[in-house]
């Protein structure tokens, strides 16, 4: 019945799949092995999180794990230490699913899995990405790329492509990270995997975004929010909503973007995820700013930068002390303004320092160089 409740939930119908996995849970605590138990639990942990249930996903997976590891499970014990790191992640706290993240790769090294190794490799670069270690971030991707491009796992290689152009992106180097995204959403579709193109959809809108080409990112952030209520990912929807929204904002269609942005607030607190409030704070702020309603813009954004230093999210921080600046300038308050705009100033730097970009291009060569005489063998072995 594990098996029968989690087809249920990764096939969209999570609250079918709960209902299933109750019932196994039942079966297996009476007759079942601790082993079976331990299934059971990591599977409800699955189906929480796509529930938006995180707190209670968490609990589950940190339950299983450690069953796992007393049962001398490793690659079990990895798995569900990795779905903890990523419900971890979801609810702000980056900290603690790097930890996870990292607890996860020792036992994938240990028991020799090159494609759970990759898969954690990857993790652990979304967990240094939302810390602001971009330099970091992409030393784990390229690690994570060379594993999978060796397997041939397309999936991996997508998953990865993805993760780069995202660092890509935050670094403005839009035609490389559209050639790495546009790359991981032609695998996706090919292999099916509708979570993950949604996730494309919403990035690469993320880019047109960025290139100032606003209504073709508004046809990509729809694209995504359509997969995504097509496969009842709750867990997901947060996210378009908000880019959504501030699409809306550019084109200066200020009540379609609140209407938006008031949805997207209201997911995000049903489902407990911080990080998702908080930025959809900060983009109610602007609506609010544009509409003259100075006092609530303020509120809204002291709001999300409380949530950003709780969940320790440097990126959000640097971005609402930047928004306090301008707030505060437009009502006079220039002493106020200046000491936002200098945090701002040093997190700003903190975040991508002056070497970043050469860093991350000296990375990428050694990787491309180290696959050319990787072909290069190869050629002279078949010879």
């Amino acid at each position: 019945r594990q098996n029968v409740g989690l087809a249920h939930t990764m096939l969209g119908e999570p609250e079918k799949g709960r209902e299933i996995l109750d019932e196994a849970l039942a079966l297996a605590e009476t007759h079942g092995s601790a082993q079976d138990r331990a299934d059971v639990v990591n599977a409800l942990g699955i189906t929480e999180y796509r529930l938006g249930r995180y707190a209670r996903a968490a609990e589950h997976f940190e339950a299983a794990q450690q069953v796992f590891r007393e049962l001398g499970e490793t690659e079990s014990a990895a798995t569900s230490l990795g779905n903890l790191g990523a419900t971890r992640s979801r609810m702000g706290d980056s900290g603690g699913g790097l930890e996870a993240f990292e607890q996860a790769l020792v036992l994938h090294r240990q028991a020799g899995n090159e494609r759970g190794t990759a898969m954690a490799l990857n993790n652990i670069g979304i967990a240094r990405q939302h810390l602001g270690r971009y330099a970091d971030a992409i030393e784990v991707y390229l690690e994570a790329l060379e594993i999978e491009e060796r397997l041939g796992n397309q999936a991996g290689i997508a998953r990865t492509c993805g993760n780069i152009g995202i660092i890509y992106k935050n670094l403005q180097q839009h035609e490389k990270a559209l050639q790495y995204m546009e790359r991981a959403l032609e695998i996706h579709r090919e292999t099916g995997d509708r979570h993950s193109e949604a996730t494309d959809l919403n990035n690469i809108g993320g880019i047109y975004g960025d290139r100032e080409e606003t209504e073709k990112a508004v046809d990509y952030y729809r694209q995504a929010l359509e997969v995504g209520e097509e496969m009842g990912d709750r867990a997901f929807l947060s996210t378009p909503l908000i880019n959504l929204g501030d699409a809306f904002v550019t084109l200066e269609r200020f009540g379609a973007a609140e209407e938006v942005f008031r949805r997207a607030l209201a997911l995000a607190k049903e489902t407990g995820n911080r990080g998702s409030e908080g930025s959809v704070l900060a983009s109610l702020s602007v609506v609010q700013r544009r509409l003259g309603q100075r006092r609530a813009a303020r509120d809204s954004l002291e709001s999300a930068l409380q949530i950003a230093r709780e969940i320790e999210d440097k990126e959000d921080q640097r971005d609402v002390h930047l928004a306090l600046a301008e707030l505060h300038a437009e009502a006079g308050d220039f002493e106020r303004a200046y000491g936002s705009h200098r945090r701002y100033a040093e997190l700003q730097e903190s975040i991508v320092h002056e070497n970043a970009a050469a860093e991350i291009a000296d990375m990428e060569g050694r990787y491309e160089a180290e696959k050319k005489q990787r072909e290069i063998e190869g050629l002279r072995r078949d010879n």
